[in-house]
Order: structure tokens, then sequence, then C-alpha cells
């Protein structure tokens, strides 16, 4: 049996949810870790299938496993806050119950934070994989995005193959992309908590928004590894990225991301430059006018008009009011004149 110790370095946090197909993996890509100073933390999130049975008894096996069970909240802000509050270690990373890390990611992630005390966080590449896929055949994800040429300006090479982010990295963030994936990223516990922890109001992009408030914090480090795994499938949590399933939480994540840019916009404008506070008032309006476009198909008129004054109010633009004059048509109107473009007779 593997006993707990008492000099652990990092803490990681597990949110679970009906994943007993998953979860040994998971777990043991953790337990087999080069860096075995770890303590594992499982948070499950009312799972009603056998998910805790199997915690309990590997953690019979390995004293460095521990589980805190919650009622059911499909909140992953809030599942991986009730884990952070069992945490003793200076260092925390995340991992979801349906995901794995590679061998040496710990090691890996810990030594760069140890060797730069300047540092809050590091993140690292990774891959993601559907279900009926082999893992070995996918692309990292980032390195596929050409991250570190787009983001070359923002990024200063540190050694082989790690990057210190740039305090005008924070900008690159807000207008080009979040690059961080939640099992990506290993953060030091009191920046953590500085932070606020993760937002327990948002459903989706919780961890986008984290990532965001601690970047105005401080800087984080870029590791050009593929260090985790991500498994894509319909039923989790961001199932919703697959087109056709379950459009009612599209609603939701259309709203969050409408959340999550004006809470960006609202706390860190002052460290933008006018063009980039003109570029991300015009990237809330997008998303603004992506929920008001949902709704006009969705058939939500008033909800649609509501999104769009929204959109206005954050940037004056003639795409916008064009917007807002076409959703005082007559919703049956409309629709005959998209079946007129597509040649449909008008069947009055």
């Amino acid at each position: 049996m593997m006993t707990a110790s008492s000099d652990s370095l990092i803490s990681i946090i597990i949110a679970s949810f009906n994943c007993e197909l998953y979860l040994r993996q998971s777990l043991e890509s953790v337990l087999s870790q080069s860096e075995p100073r770890l303590t594992v933390i499982v948070v499950d999130d009312g799972s009603t299938d056998a998910t805790v049975r199997i915690v309990k008894q590997i953690a019979n096996e390995d004293e460095r496993v521990r589980l805190v069970q919650i009622e059911h909240t499909g909140f992953p802000g809030v599942v991986r806050n009730r884990g952070i509050e069992h945490v003793r270690t200076p260092f925390v990373a995340f991992l979801d119950a349906d995901d794995f890390y590679h061998p040496e990611r710990v090691e890996r992630a810990i030594h760069v934070l140890q060797a730069n005390s300047q540092l809050t966080a590091v993140f690292h590449d990774h891959v993601r994989f559907w279900e009926n896929e082999d893992v070995a055949d996918q692309e990292p994800f980032l390195g596929g995005t050409k991250f570190v040429e787009r983001a070359g300006k923002y990024l200063d090479a540190v050694g082989e193959g790690l990057y210190v982010c740039k305090p005008s990295f924070y900008s690159f963030m807000s207008l080009e992309q979040i690059p961080m994936h939640t099992s990506a990223v290993t953060v030091r516990l009191e920046a953590f908590q500085v932070a606020g922890g993760f937002s327990e109001a948002l459903r989706y992009n919780q961890d986008e928004d984290l990532w965001l408030r601690l970047a105005l914090q401080g800087q984080f480090a870029y590791l050009d590894e593929p260090l985790s795994y991500f498994r894509l499938r319909p039923d989790s949590h961001t199932g919703h990225f697959r087109v056709g399933v379950d459009t009612s939480k599209s609603e939701s994540v259309l709203q969050c991301n409408v959340e999550l840019y004006i809470g960006n916009y609202l706390r860190g404008a002052a460290q933008m430059s006018p063009a980039d506070q003109k570029a991300c008032r015009s990237l809330v309006a997008t998303r603004c006018m992506d929920l008001a476009y949902y709704y006009a198909v969705a058939g939500a008129t008033r909800e649609e008009r509501r999104a769009l004054m929204k959109a206005w109010a954050w940037r004056r633009s003639w795409t916008v009011l064009a917007m807002l004059a076409k959703s005082l048509v007559p919703t049956k109107l409309r629709a005959a004149l998209r079946n007129l473009r597509r040649g449909v007779p008008y069947a009055g």
C-alpha cells in the first residue's frame, strides 16, 4: 500500500460525476506519476453510478487518495472549490475523471514553478480525442493551432520548450485565445486563493474566467509539450461542443460566454491599450450577437432583441443596427423570406 506523505508537494483535484467507466484510468495516471509526493482529492458531485465505490476501493490501496462527496450541483467550479478547501500543499492541479495525465506531467510542472518563484502558474499542451480514436494518432491541440507562433511576441523563450508569458499576454488571452485547458494548469495555492477560486455562478467557462483573473494577478509559463489527455464524449459536461447534442445547453453556453467577456472587460480594461479596449468591446458585442442569433433561430424574438440591445451598448455598428431592424420583422414573415431565398414557394 502506498501511504500518504506529509511532504506532498501538490494536490490533484479530480472532479467526478458518473464516470465509473473512466475513473480508474484517471486515478492510475495520477498515482503512477514520476513525482510521487502528491495528494489526490476526488470530489464526487452526487454520482449515481459506482464512482464512490471505486474511489473508496482505490483509497484503501493508496492513502494518497481522499474522497469528498457533495450533493449534485452540475457546476464544475463549485465541485473544484470544494476540493480546494481540503488542500494543504503549495501547488494544486486539476483533472476531470474521464481525462488522464502523461506519466511525467506533475514532475515537469512542479520543476518549472520551483525554479521560477515569480510565476503564478504553468500550463502545457494537451491532446484531445474522441472515445473511438487512438490517442497516439492525435496532434497536440495547441501545436495544431500554432499557438507559439501566434503568441510569439507575448512569450519569452527561457529554455527548450519553455516560455514565460509577458504581462501583455493578458491582452492575447482577452482578444485571441485562452490557451489553458483545466487538466494542463498547475497553480500556486496562494495565488489561487487570492484570485478567489473558480466562479460558482458560471456553469460553463468558469475555468477560462479563472485563468483570465490569474493572468491579471501574475505571470504564467508555458511548457510546449502535450502532458495531459482530454476525452471528448457527447454525454460529458463539455459534450455541448458536438453539433446536435442537447441544444438546450447551447443557450447556457452562449450566455456564459457573454458573462465571461463582460466580466473580463470590466476587470481588466485598465490593463489594456485603447486599441485593445476597443477590440475587447467589439468581442463582447460579437458574443451578444451570437446569443441573439440563437434566439432568432429559436423564434424567441424578445430575447433576441434584448441580446442585440446589449450588443449595441458595447459596439455601435451598422451590423448590430441591421440585426436590430431585422428583429422587428414578424417571425412568420422572416421565415417566409428565408424560404424564398432557398427557393421554397411561399405557402401563405
